[in-house]
């Protein structure tokens, strides 16, 4: 289970996206293109020329950066696919709304034909795995309440993508070098100190809502900061 999207990574740091970018070698840099692939762009919709966007398993949360009009777009997937599966709305990230639902923010009137890469980050796996563990939660569990640990993952996974960066540049530009156009890898890694200090932050209130016996019903309450389970049947 991923306990937050691509979009929440954005909405915690908004420069996440175009950083990762500026690395001058691909190979280093922390995210992948899941899928690419061409459409049309009217307002806030974006249809898919070929195939689905439910095919490709693009939904809300899903991050796109799209080419429309001369002018890339940094996007997230707000609805849909709706039932023909070839359309999302999709909105401009708006920062400063980290919780919230993001409103509708059109791009452009259009239409506008338009090409797209879905952006992803494993390191939303890597963390969320690392989240189940700690909290000790089996293949039988179900969390009831997994948007506990949004916060957490995403400031987790942020910490974890600026560590990366940081030390592919002390390795290509040594201590105190950097890519040109970039922030240097000091300063990656003090934003991954950062994140990585919020992340430990974010978890000492979370109370993790555990169904273990598939009956819908809370039967245990974890924290990570107590120093037993709280049963509650």
């Amino acid at each position: 289970m991923l306990f937050c999207s691509e979009t929440d990574l954005l909405l915690c740091e908004t420069a996440l996206l175009t950083a990762a970018l500026a690395l001058v070698d691909t190979n280093a840099q922390p995210h992948v293109v899941a899928f690419s692939g061409s459409g049309t762009l009217t307002g806030d919709q974006l249809t898919c020329d070929t195939g689905t966007f439910t095919q490709r398993q693009i939904g809300p949360g899903s991050l796109l950066l799209v080419q429309a009009d001369g002018t890339t777009y940094t996007l997230g997937v707000a609805n849909g696919p709706a039932a023909g599966a070839d359309t999302v709305t999709v909105s401009r990230l708006l920062p400063g709304l980290w919780g919230g639902t993001q409103p509708a923010n059109p791009v452009l009137t259009g239409p506008a034909a338009a090409s797209w890469q879905q952006i992803a980050f494993p390191q939303l796996g890597i963390v969320s795995a690392s989240l189940e563990e700690a909290y000790g939660v089996s293949p039988v569990d179900v969390i009831l309440n997994p948007r506990a640990l949004r916060r957490a993952c995403a400031v987790g996974a942020v910490a974890h993508i600026f560590r990366s960066m940081a030390n592919f540049e002390r390795n290509v530009y040594g201590a105190g070098g950097s890519a040109p156009g970039t922030a240097v890898g000091s300063d990656y890694r003090k934003l991954s100190d950062a994140y990585f200090a919020t992340f430990k932050l974010a978890l000492r209130n979370v109370r993790l809502e555990l169904d273990t016996n598939g009956d819908g019903r809370t039967d245990e309450v974890r924290r990570l900061d107590a120093p037993s389970i709280e049963r509650l049947s």
